[in-house]
C-alpha cells in the first residue's frame, strides 16, 4: 500500500490540502471531504503519470504505404 503525507489547513470556510508526495492540491468542506478529493487526484495522477511512462517506452511505429498507380 503506498502513503500519502497530506497538510490540511482551514482556512475561512473551507479546508485547503497540500499532498507532500505529489504536489497536488485542493480544498473541500471538511477535512474528510478533502481527503477522499486528495486520494482521488492521486490515483488519476498516478495513471496519467503510468500511462505516459508507456508512450515514452512503446517503439515508434512505422507505416509503410504502397501506392497504386
Amino acid at each position: 500500500m503506498k502513503f500519502y503525507t497530506v497538510i490540511l489547513r482551514k482556512s475561512a470556510d473551507y479546508w485547503v490540502a497540500l499532498c507532500l508526495e505529489n504536489g497536488l492540491v485542493g480544498q473541500g468542506n471538511t477535512p474528510d471531504q478533502i481527503i477522499k478529493i486528495c486520494l482521488f487526484s492521486s490515483t488519476i495522477f498516478n495513471l496519467e503519470s503510468f500511462s505516459r511512462k508507456l508512450l515514452k517506452a512503446a517503439p515508434p511505429i512505422t507505416i509503410k504505404l504502397n501506392k497504386a498507380i
